[in-house]
């Protein structure tokens, strides 16, 4: 009898076991966000707002730096890039916050929608040598449009040096280069709503006029905000060198 009901029972347990696992295999399993790669860090927003004001200003807590130059490179990185929006954010709101008067308020009928507005963000672009950050400021001081306005910062990918766009040339040509190309570039693209006398006076071989720059796939890209080379109306303008000029003037680790 003994060695029957032992028999009966381990065949039970089996039979229990076994429907165990297929109920456990057949239930739905939770599915387990999976954060998206991303090869520049995360980005960070601080925000600042009042009851007539809203400021945003993002930066990179990371950048690629970080695999290509090194740990110390890649703080330093953010630490100037985070510096920037911190300085905007504190300009603008001294400007236009901190020095508001009662009378200012009434006047100018702050408050609800109508706020000071700053918003700080970036794009990040990548060559084989460097990686650019490219910073976009909106602002809206309640005036007869917003306005918007550019800084950019390019990093070299081994050494983490940031760099101007001297550090790429080579020669002392290179801003008359970009000047005539420039010109012609936006002549094209402009068409009937160029204005000569402001393209001529924003392309003049100045380092200033060329500074917002990146550097993507081996093109070099100049950035000119509004009002720079034309009216308000016809935004900003990015011209792409044509590569029989950027090759002429960038150093071969850049091109």
């Amino acid at each position: 009898m003994y060695p029957r009901f032992v028999s009966i029972a381990i065949v039970f347990l089996i039979l229990v076991g076994a429907g165990l696992i297929l109920w456990l295999t057949l239930q739905p399993k939770e599915e387990v966000p999976q954060a998206a790669p991303s090869a520049t860090g995360s980005r960070k927003c601080v925000a600042d707002t009042g009851p007539y004001h809203s400021i945003e200003t993002c930066y990179p807590s990371e950048t690629s730096l970080k695999r290509s130059a090194g740990e110390m490179a890649d703080r330093e990185a953010v630490l100037t890039l985070r510096g920037f929006t911190e300085h905007e954010a504190e300009l603008f709101k001294k400007d236009y916050v901190e020095t508001l008067a009662d009378e200012d308020i009434e006047v100018i009928g702050l408050g609800g929608e109508r706020i000071y507005t700053l918003e700080v963000d970036y794009e990040m672009y990548e060559s084989s040598a460097s990686v650019s950050y490219v910073y976009h400021g909106y602002v809206d001081t309640l005036g007869a449009h917003p306005n918007v306005y550019f800084r950019t910062f390019t990093f070299d990918m081994q050494t983490g040096q940031e760099l101007l766009l001297g550090d790429l040339c080579v020669g002392t040509d290179y801003l008359s280069v970009l000047s005539k190309s420039s010109r012609e570039l936006l002549r094209a693209a402009l068409g009937e709503n160029a204005s000569e006398e402001t393209l001529l006076a924003g392309t003049t071989p100045d380092a200033q006029n060329f500074q917002n720059f990146y550097l993507e796939n081996g093109d070099l890209v100049i950035v000119f905000a509004p009002y720079q080379v034309g009216p308000w109306s016809i935004g900003t303008q990015e011209v792409h060198i044509p590569r029989i000029d950027s090759e002429a003037m960038l150093k071969a680790e850049y091109r």
